[in-house]
């Protein structure tokens, strides 16, 4: 990861990278069920989400700070998942320049894992249409755990679609969603990124429960 221009920064989007790497790990109780009805809204903490419009995904309800979707796709060896999650924080961000320095590398920083990922791609840039979000893409080749080989060709691709956020309603939140595909090669899906915009566009920010 690249070193941020303070200290502060450094320390700050350390400490969000392990505390979002935790949530993905947790072992939280949690249940697994198709998704039956592609209207039902999910909500978190701060958030709210609908499920991807098509048939065959499941999701995976963790604690009121995250959930996450997946499916298999019809390549062998790929697949898809959604995940969506909040965390609080206490940075203080003077601007979206600001933010958009120190999230930036944060988010790309959340993908790659230099032991089992060579980064292909990446792109960050502030959305148009949300203030304090930052939307991010970024493909890799996944050389599996520990990089001891994935697919035929000992890794498979992985095409991330981001968008991180500072809640409007409660500034010492972050709200952070991914939209992921992995695939071997020759197996792209040229719908991906559509894919990706129409279920970011499923999300609507909501009141932080307090309890």
């Amino acid at each position: 990861m690249e070193p941020y221009k303070t200290d502060r920064q450094y320390r700050f989007a350390t400490g969000m990278l392990i505390c979002l790497s935790l949530l993905g790990l947790a072992a939280c109780a949690s249940n697994i069920r198709n998704v039956e009805n592609t209207a039902e809204r999910f909500y978190r903490k701060g958030f709210s989400i609908l499920p991807p419009q098509e048939s065959g995904w499941r999701v995976k309800e963790y604690n009121n700070d995250k959930i996450a979707f997946f499916k298999k796709g019809e390549v062998p060896k790929s697949s898809y998942v959604v995940v969506a999650s909040t965390v609080a924080h206490s940075h203080e961000f003077k601007s979206e320049k600001e933010f958009e320095e120190v999230m930036g590398k944060l988010r790309i920083s959340m993908e790659f894992r230099p032991k089992r990922n060579v980064l292909l791609d990446k792109k960050v840039s502030l959305a148009t249409d949300r203030q304090y979000c930052l939307k991010s893409y970024s493909k890799l080749k996944d050389f599996g755990k520990n990089g001891k080989g994935n697919g035929e060709d000992g890794y498979l691709f992985l095409e991330n679609f981001g968008l991180i956020c500072l809640h409007p309603d409660d500034k010492t939140r972050l709200v952070n969603f991914a939209v992921s595909y992995r695939y071997p090669a020759g197996g792209e899906d040229d719908d991906i990124q559509e894919k990706a915009e129409k279920i970011l566009a499923g999300i609507h920010f909501e009141p932080v429960q307090t309890n």
